[in-house]
């Protein structure tokens, strides 16, 4: 579940970081150091959470369980980035906004329990960020994955919701609310570094994020 996933992420990202470092001259150690050191940070809460589903996922309901990609699938390390530019300052400030509007729009979603309207309001933000990376040849992949995280966990609460009669929906707001607070720190201390390493030929984060496909309902 997540506690798991996290623990993935560090040792795969641990694993990693001597590889970026040599590929970028010892550029990369301090962004390894920092994904890795918020990664550990989220662990304990994560077993909080992952607690606090078992009682579902013994009826059947597999909330948590279903709701993390697995990092079994990343490219390899040594892989190049396929942007290597930076994002302009105010193609920058026009994705806070757009985050900042996404933040806004889904705690008064949250209030009234209209999963399907944040998840309509993720899909939007996803493919502005996607637009966004294209049009200015520039990775995004952090707070890519995380919208597609959210997304994700809208996506399954609303089936999990059905099957629970609205029993796990405090647990889905939880973790919506958790992601919305990662979002903007993602793209100011995860993505924006990340592209000054990009643009040496050094592919960290982009290779480290697993891609997050929704399920057909």
């Amino acid at each position: 579940m997540l506690a798991e996933h996290l623990r993935d992420a560090v040792s795969i990202n641990t694993a990693r970081k001597k590889i970026y470092i040599g590929l970028s001259d010892g550029k990369s150690k301090s962004l390894s150091n920092r994904l890795i050191f918020f990664e550990r940070l989220l662990i304990l809460p994560a077993k909080f959470f992952d607690r606090k589903a078992k009682r579902f996922i013994e009826k059947g309901i597999p909330i948590m369980q279903n709701d993390f990609v697995s990092m079994n699938q990343l490219p390899k390390p040594e892989t190049p980035p396929i942007f290597m530019s930076s994002l302009p300052k105010k193609a920058k400030e026009n994705l806070i906004l757009r985050i900042n509007n996404f933040n806004t729009a889904v705690k008064s979603d949250i209030k009234v329990l209209n999963l399907q309207k944040i998840l309509a309001e993720g899909k939007i933000l996803l493919e502005y960020i996607i637009k966004t990376e294209k049009e200015f040849e520039c990775h995004l992949a952090m707070i890519k994955h995380v919208t597609e995280s959210i997304n994700l966990i809208v996506h399954n609460g609303i089936k999990y919701s059905e099957m629970s009669g609205g029993q796990t929906v405090k647990i889905t707001k939880t973790m919506i609310n958790g992601h919305l607070f990662l979002l903007k720190p993602s793209l100011k201390t995860i993505d924006l570094p990340a592209q000054k390493l990009h643009n040496l030929g050094c592919g960290i984060i982009v290779n480290d994020m697993p891609d997050i496909q929704l399920p057909v309902l």
